[in-house]
C-alpha cells in the first residue's frame, strides 16, 4: 500500500521559488531539488514528488494555476508564430 502524501515535508519558501523559476510546472520539483541543494548542501530534499504535488495543491493553488495558464498561452503563441 502506497503511503499518503505529506505536504508538511516540503519547505514552502523553496517550493514557491522553484515554481517561479521553473519553465514548466512539471519542472518545479526538479527546481525544488536544485534549490534545496544550493541552500542546504543536501541533495535529498526530505520529500518526494507526491509530497511536493500535494503541497502545491494545498498551498500554492493560485500560483500553480497562474503558471499553467501563462504556459498554455505561451505555447499557443509559439504555434501561431
Amino acid at each position: 500500500m502506497a503511503r499518503k502524501p505529506n505536504p508538511s515535508k516540503v519547505h514552502g519558501k523553496i517550493a514557491l521559488q522553484a515554481l517561479d523559476q521553473a519553465q514548466y510546472v512539471n519542472d518545479a520539483f526538479t527546481q525544488y531539488i536544485i534549490l534545496h541543494f544550493r541552500i542546504t548542501g543536501n541533495l535529498a530534499p526530505g520529500c518526494d514528488m507526491r509530497d511536493f504535488s500535494q503541497w502545491l495543491r494545498e498551498n500554492a493553488a493560485e500560483a500553480y494555476a497562474t503558471k499553467v495558464f501563462v504556459l498554455k498561452l505561451t505555447s499557443r503563441q509559439r504555434r501561431i508564430e
